[in-house]
Formats: structure tokens, sequence, C-alpha cells
């Protein structure tokens, strides 16, 4: 009985130690399964298009995280300083985030 019990604690253990170490990814399918979730009760039930957007925005943004998250792997990249990215990434990247935060300001100013 005993060993029963050291076996099933070390497995819960393991469990909640890779849940921990892998913690973003597991938020992130976390949002992409929320995400999906939003989409289609925000079609169900009040069927409007600006809601709809943003829940595909939302879950455009968590894959986007999981796959640069696979192409830059945190053992790939010693420390976020040297991860380095041309000029125009980054000014992309940046547009993008304004919009993203204008567009969710305006879509909660309208609601």
């Amino acid at each position: 009985m005993r060993a029963q019990t050291l076996v099933i604690r070390n497995k819960i253990n393991l469990i909640r130690s890779y849940l921990l170490d892998e913690l973003d990814r597991t938020l992130a399918l976390v949002g992409v399964i929320f995400s999906l979730a939003l989409i289609i009760l925000m079609r169900i039930i009040i069927g409007n298009t600006i809601y709809i957007i943003v829940g595909i925005l939302f879950f455009i943004v968590f894959i986007g995280y999981l796959i640069m998250r696979r192409l830059f792997h945190p053992s790939s990249i010693p420390s976020l300083e040297e991860l380095r990215c041309s000029t125009r990434l980054y000014i992309t990247l940046n547009i993008l985030f304004f919009l993203l935060l204008s567009y969710s300001i305006i879509s909660i100013y309208l609601r």
C-alpha cells in the first residue's frame, strides 16, 4: 500500500514539475482552447462580428506564440539579450502590437 502511494506521489510530482517547467506552453495551449470556445460561443450567443474577430485574433496570437516558441527554443538562445531580429521584423511586430491594442480598446469602447 505504501509503495503504491509513493508511486502515485512521484507521478503527481513529475506532472506538476513538467507543467511548471513548461508553464508558458501549457498556458498557450489553454489559451488556444479558450479562444476556440470563445469563437464558438460568440457565434452562437451574440453573433456580433467584432467579438468573433477578437476570438480569432486571440487564436492567431496563441498559435503564433507556440510556433515562435518551437522555432526559438530557449535552449538554443542563452539569453533574451542575444535574440536579434531584423529592423523590418521589429517594426512590423511593433505595428502589429499597436494595431491589436487599438482594435481591442475600440472594441471595448463600442461595446
